[in-house]
């Protein structure tokens, strides 16, 4: 993360959206008001951008921004809106993906806009993840991104993974 609208404490963090651990939230300072709120991120290099994925708080989802606006940029000066979607409510965990056309950028910015009110009558923004997805490098490419927390509850490391494809559709009779 290159800057946000702020961080509610050190353990909500703007970094902990990007740190692929479902338990860690970034979280927006509590306003009094309610306000957009934002993230940018610097990629490491150029890309094609096409797909931008946020993950909901598992323990404030009702902090996930029910207006969303995804914006890039090549300089971080000149921004183009490339996504948007309003009235969101998510469920816990929730993972929201916003499509776009394939564009060139070096800069992600997320902007968001939560009115719902917490218990302490403070407003707050959230997101436990966030991804960015490149445009796979050649046609018939397949680029395979998730994230696979563990069983007891969301820590751990599965022992192995298997990824299979077919030509044809699966049946149960395949997964022996």
């Amino acid at each position: 993360v290159t800057t946000s609208s702020g961080e509610h404490s050190e353990q909500f963090a703007a970094r902990s959206a990007f740190d692929q651990d479902p338990g860690s939230d970034w979280i927006s300072p509590g306003r009094l008001e309610a306000q957009e709120e934002w993230l940018e991120i610097l990629l490491d290099e150029p890309a094609e951008v096409q797909v931008v994925s946020l993950r909901a708080s598992g323990s404030y989802p009702e902090f996930f921004p029910q207006e969303v606006q995804i914006e890039l940029s090549n300089d971080g000066n000149s921004w183009v809106l490339v996504a948007a979607r309003g009235g969101l409510s998510v469920d816990s965990g929730a993972l929201l993906e916003f499509p776009f056309a394939p564009q060139q950028a070096r800069y992600v910015r997320i902007r968001g806009y939560n009115d719902r009110a917490h218990a302490s009558d403070l407003f707050f923004t959230g997101l436990a993840g966030v991804e960015v997805r490149k445009r796979a490098a050649e046609l018939g490419a397949v680029q395979l991104t998730f994230l696979a927390p563990g069983d007891d509850p969301g820590r751990g490391r599965a022992a192995r993974y298997e990824l299979r494809y077919a030509l044809a559709p699966f049946e149960e009779s395949s997964f022996t």
